[in-house]
Formats: structure tokens, C-alpha cells, sequence
């Protein structure tokens, strides 16, 4: 590892070089691990100093098999300082941010699988991240650089940017309205444009609570596939008043525009039944028969 002309190899230091009172010349200019320079770069200022700027290694794989192959250089570029991989001794994990360890060491990464917001459609490349979020979290520096001290605090290091990129035209289908009919069965989702089942498809795609009454309730399509209105069933009634929470947990193809675009993942999104049903009522009646709903 070294600078480019008309630079001098790392290991040997020159006024380019930001040492960090560590031996061969480390922090070296540009070097992988290194950010941006602490001040302007002039014939008058030619050594500003660099800020570090570890490497993140995690989540690689290689035919399906996890790998996150990388070596150390000499005592220029070491784990757990110049870079953190997954599996090391401090190194990157990953899970739910209910997960996030209490307590961490400077430049330990984390990536937080329920953070963020960013992924607004699937990848036709690498279909297993659709709808899936995350965003890395870094232990905060409490010295002059990242070298495993203890921290205990973290900040948000690196969030991807929005997919899919705004500048490629693409958005995933909106869902404009989700209404319950008047008899407490039929559920309508409105799209701002035509929506059809790909081959992924399932009702089991979706998933329903109602308050008071049940989980897990299911629905089943009825019409609508191809058009912005898509109908379905039901399978527990909701009355009046009732709140229903909706999930949509649908992998790549199942929900699709036309431009083949993934209805992105829908959670906790809820509808109430407004309608002027009457609420389930049971009374006595003569020989103990008893009368279901409002009419006599």
C-alpha cells in the first residue's frame, strides 16, 4: 500500500502523511480508511492532516455462502481501526434496532434491519432485499481516532440513499385510499394507477387485525386486478366503529404496476368502518330466542 506520485510510499513518512503518533506513517494520504482532509491543501499547507474514515465490511455473500474476505496491510490498515468486518473481534453485527447493545466501543458498527425508510421499491438484481430497510449505526470517537475505546454512545453513520434513484422516473404504486363497506365484509384498496397480481402474488400477502375481535384475520380478492381498485373479502366481520390494521408483507411480484414496480411493504396502515351499521346486539325474546343485528 502506498500514495500515488508524487507521494512517497506510506512507509515512509513524509509531510503528506498525517501521523496519528503511530508508526509507518500512519494516517497515509488517501489511504483506505482515511476521509476527507482537515483543511485546505496548499503549497504553504501541504500537510492538513486527514480525518479517518473506517471501512464498513458486512452482509457480503458469495453464492449464497456469507463472505467478507479482507487482510490486514502491515500495521497501515488493521482491523478494528482502518476498517470493522462482520464476525470480527469488534467489528460490525447486525439486527432490530430493539437490539442496538447497550454498550459499544469507538467505530463498532451496527446495522439496524428495521431503521429507516429509503427503500421504496424491489430490486430486480437482488430480489431478497424487497422492502427491506436499514441503516448503519457507528459507535461514537471519544479519542483522537477509532480504535476500540470504549464509547457507549451511538450515532447514525450511514443511511442508502432512496431507492429507487428519483432520477430514474420510477415510483412504487400508491395506495390512495382503503375503505370497509357498510357490511362490515368487503374491503376496497385504491391505487393512484393500475395495480395487477404478479406471479408472487398471495392473499396471505396480507394480514389483518381487527381491535376487540381478532388477529391474523385474512382476506380473499374478489376483482379489481389490473385496475386502481382492487375488492376483497373479509373473512371476520368488522362493525361499526371497529379500527382494522393492515399489513402487506408481499415479496417481489406480487403487487406490480405496470412498469413492473413492488407495492412496497405496508405496516399498520388503518381503516375504520364508519359505516351506519348497527352494532351486534342479543335480547331476550319470549322462550329465550334471541335476535342477531338491528332488525326485528
Amino acid at each position: 500500500m502506498g500514495s500515488n506520485s508524487p507521494y512517497d510510499p506510506c512507509t515512509i513518512p513524509d509531510e503528506h502523511d498525517s501521523s496519528y503518533g503511530v508508526s509507518d506513517g500512519w494516517l497515509c494520504i488517501d489511504q483506505p480508511g482515511s476521509g476527507a482532509d482537515k483543511s485546505l491543501r496548499t503549497s504553504e499547507n501541504k500537510s492538513p492532516g486527514q480525518y479517518q474514515e473506517p471501512v464498513y465490511i458486512w452482509g457480503n455473500t458469495d453464492d449464497g455462502s456469507p463472505n467478507n474476505n479482507q487482510s490486514d496491510v502491515g500495521t497501515l490498515f488493521v482491523a478494528d481501526r482502518d476498517y470493522f468486518v462482520e464476525g470480527g473481534t469488534i467489528g460490525v453485527a447486525s439486527g432490530t434496532y430493539t437490539n442496538l447493545p447497550a454498550t459499544c466501543k469507538e467505530g463498532q458498527g451496527y446495522w439496524c434491519t428495521d431503521c429507516g425508510s429509503w427503500n421504496q421499491g424491489d430490486s430486480t438484481v437482488v430480489t431478497d432485499w424487497n422492502g427491506q430497510q436499514g441503516v448503519l449505526y457507528r459507535c461514537k470517537l471519544v479519542g483522537d481516532y477509532y480504535d476500540g475505546e470504549q464509547s457507549n454512545e451511538w450515532e447514525v453513520h450511514y443511511t442508502p440513499y432512496t431507492y429507487p434513484h428519483p432520477l430514474r422516473g420510477e415510483t412504487t404504486p400508491q395506495i390512495t385510499g382503503i375503505t370497509i363497506a357498510s357490511n362490515g365484509t368487503t374491503l376496497t384498496l385504491a391505487f393512484a394507477e393500475n395495480v395487477t397480481q404478479g406471479i408472487g402474488y398471495d392473499d396471505s400477502d396480507f394480514d389483518l387485525d381487527i381491535s376487540q375481535i381478532a388477529n391474523n384475520v385474512g382476506l380473499t380478492y374478489v376483482s379489481g386486478n389490473g385496475t386502481n381498485t382492487h375488492i376483497y373479502t373479509i373473512s371476520q366481520t368488522v362493525r361499526k366503529g371497529e379500527t382494522v390494521d393492515i399489513d402487506f408483507n408481499g415479496d417481489s411480484d406480487s403487487l406490480e404496476d405496470d412498469s413492473g414496480n413492488d407495492l412496497a411493504a405496508i405496516v399498520s396502515d388503518s381503516v375504520t368502518n364508519n359505516s351506519t351499521q348497527l352494532p351486534m346486539v342479543i335480547s331476550g325474546c319470549g322462550g329465550g330466542g334471541a335476535n342477531m343485528g338491528g332488525s326485528p
